[in-house]
């Protein structure tokens, strides 16, 4: 069984869904309680004490197809939340679960299918950004890189970068490897990301008197910032955490808090796909074979949800492709 945060009391909750149900059931909320585990690591608790908007948070970034998939998804973590209180684990007697209402999960639908974003879009986000440390991260993430807690992403560095080829070899959470065929601009933004010396609070616009910080230049693509207690850095890849701050910047930017990386990867995933029906392709096993590959998606465990979220009509919602769809 995959780690879960706060493992031993997830464990224990799935156990007790054995006894009470079967173990099929016990899996299906391991699943839903799998989708707080990235949140419940960035802000260090345990999902029973989240607030209403970040149980709604974790919901969203499901990116779920219907309302009755999101509803079951809050279910699985009413119910968590409900054994924890019940067993006395938690601090508070108050289940925020129960306050999430059906108009609530209509608008995070809403949101997940508005939201996603167009080359185009961001190529604009990137033109907004000041520090090219965060266009990198977003740039990466559309064009396939990612990895278990952005591993591949915290990973990268400068020896691994092919200017040559416009290849990178990426790195995941166990030290395997491979490459991967990026875009000239991904090149270009890598570079600046390389050669960035400062990084600009607030994205040029701090209104305290510390409006920047110098980088740490241990060989990474993405460095730490030395400022603070952390002023001598280290050279260890940065932490997870450090890439939803970078898109804390973003949403600002956007004027978008709902974009997410998984947002972008699924942006990028669509504009694959719409390259492919615009170069005369069809959406079929090959192509998702070859999608599957470049983001590095289990074909075992995720193919039909990738063909479930990439198709015509997502696409078609997206970059109107039977306006421009060859004859």
């Amino acid at each position: 069984m995959a780690k879960l945060y706060n493992n031993e009391m997830k464990e224990a909750f799935l156990r007790h869904l054995e006894k009470t149900h079967n173990e099929e059931t016990a899996k299906v909320y391991m699943y839903s309680l799998k989708r707080a585990k990235e949140m419940e690591e960035f802000l260090n608790k345990d999902l029973s004490t989240f607030t209403e908007k970040q149980i709604l948070e974790v919901i969203m970034a499901g990116d779920h197809a219907s309302e009755t998939a999101a509803r079951s998804v809050l279910t699985h973590l009413r119910s968590y939340i409900n054994w924890a209180i019940v067993n006395g684990l938690t601090s508070s007697n108050i289940n925020m679960a129960d306050r999430i209402t059906t108009d609530h999960l209509k608008t995070a639908i809403g949101h997940n299918k508005k939201f996603h974003i167009t080359e185009k879009d961001l190529i604009e986000l990137e033109n907004n950004l000041v520090n090219a440390q965060d266009k990198v991260v977003v740039r990466l993430i559309f064009e396939g890189v990612f990895g278990k807690q952005f591993a591949e992403i915290r990973n990268l560095k400068k020896d691994d970068i092919d200017t040559t080829n416009n290849s990178i070899l990426l790195t995941d959470l166990k030290n395997e490897q491979r490459n991967l065929k990026v875009s000239s601009t991904c090149i270009k933004v890598i570079k600046d990301a390389l050669d960035q010396e400062n990084y600009e609070y607030n994205n040029g616009k701090s209104t305290t008197s510390v409006k920047d910080a110098p980088l740490l230049d241990n060989g990474f693509v993405i460095r730490q910032k030395l400022a603070g207690r952390n002023r001598e850095g280290s050279n260890e890849p940065i932490p997870s955490f450090h890439i939803y701050r970078i898109f804390d910047v973003l949403k600002t930017v956007t004027n978008n808090p709902y974009l997410d990386p998984n947002k972008v990867r699924q942006s990028g995933q669509l504009y694959c796909g719409y390259k492919h029906l615009m170069d005369g392709g069809t959406l079929d096993n090959d192509f998702y074979d070859k999608l599957s590959d470049r983001f590095n998606i289990s074909k075992r465990q995720n193919f039909h949800k990738l063909k479930n979220e990439v198709n015509e009509e997502s696409i078609n919602s997206l970059y109107s492709i039977k306006e421009n769809h060859p004859s």
